[in-house]
């Protein structure tokens, strides 16, 4: 039987290998695990097409923005004017990791989008203005 295994992992997680064999048993034996199963690896891909698409399409600036929307979106304060304040500190090196971009090229197109009035520090927070998309 072939064995599928992977050991990366980006925090203390538990972990096995399953013989490709026993997974597809264990499924059939277990209907209601293998939907879950199913729907988080489906999660999982819809998350990483969305982050490729992302890094994909448009300027820096674009993909650092819709970045920062997205952040926004998800973890943000929301504030009576519609701008969101992402409520953590990112370095640049730590958005450009993000958006798939160097360091200096994140610090030129945080500059362009202040310029927009896109994003707007807020002592070391950003207060970030909602993507159109």
């Amino acid at each position: 039987m072939e064995c599928i295994c992977a050991k990366t992992a980006p925090a203390r997680v538990k972990t096995a290998a399953v013989c490709l064999g026993q997974l597809w048993i264990f499924n059939l034996a277990h209907p209601n695990i293998a939907l879950q199963l199913i729907r988080n690896l489906s999660a999982r891909l819809a998350t990483m097409t969305e982050k490729v698409g992302n890094m994909a399409g448009g300027t820096i600036g674009r993909r650092l923005h819709r970045l920062l929307a997205a952040m926004a979106a998800e973890h943000g304060r929301p504030r009576p004017d519609g701008r969101m304040l992402l409520p953590f500190v990112l370095t640049h090196e730590e958005l450009g990791f993000l958006a798939g971009a160097h360091r200096v090229s994140i610090t030129r197109a945080l500059g362009e989008l202040k310029e927009a009035g896109l994003v707007v520090p807020v002592g070391r927070y950003l207060l970030v203005v909602p993507t159109e998309d």
